[in-house]
């Protein structure tokens, strides 16, 4: 297995141990989602890998099939369509609908002043709402064959935004 952080790790390192361009890609956008919005995108206090993939299907949907099979534990969130199980905690949280809630769990700042933080309670407006998500949804989706390229990444709207 590559030696890549659980939460950054792509579904192809962490299901085939490929450890290649895309699975960088997927990690870059890992890494992209938590600067901008101030927290991990799967978060390590989650429990291990079966929490981890079960936050990333919540947020990408069911996993292609190989990689379903071998995630043993989504009997215990999703139904065989990958959709949420009524009773469980379980629930879709799409990208877009995560980076529109930035800001609103906020904590109050630790210090007053500071100029490398946002005031309290910022949010991302719409069109950075949608560019990003789209960002994202690009640089990780699940077949590595799928995602963008590095080149395309930079090359995004979202970097041009001011």
């Amino acid at each position: 297995m590559p030696a890549t952080a659980p939460t950054y790790l792509s579904p192809e390192a962490r299901f085939e141990g490929k450890s290649e361009l895309p699975a960088d890609v997927w990690a870059l956008g890992c890494t992209v989602f938590q600067i901008r919005a101030g927290l991990p995108l799967f978060h390590t206090f989650l429990g291990g890998d079966s929490r981890i993939l079960k936050a990333t299907v919540e947020t990408f949907g069911k996993l292609p099939e190989s990689w379903w099979s071998a995630f043993e534990s989504r009997h215990l969130w999703f139904d065989e369509c990958g959709e949420p199980k009524a009773g469980t905690e379980a629930m879709k949280t799409p990208i877009k609908q995560q980076l529109a809630s930035v800001g609103y769990y906020d904590n109050p700042p630790m210090r007053v002043g500071d100029s490398m933080v946002e005031p309290f309670g910022t949010g991302l407006d719409e069109v950075e709402i949608e560019l990003l998500g789209d960002l994202l949804e690009k640089m990780m989706h699940y077949r590595p064959e799928d995602r963008i390229t590095i080149f395309e990444v930079v090359a995004h709207p979202w970097f041009a935004l001011e």
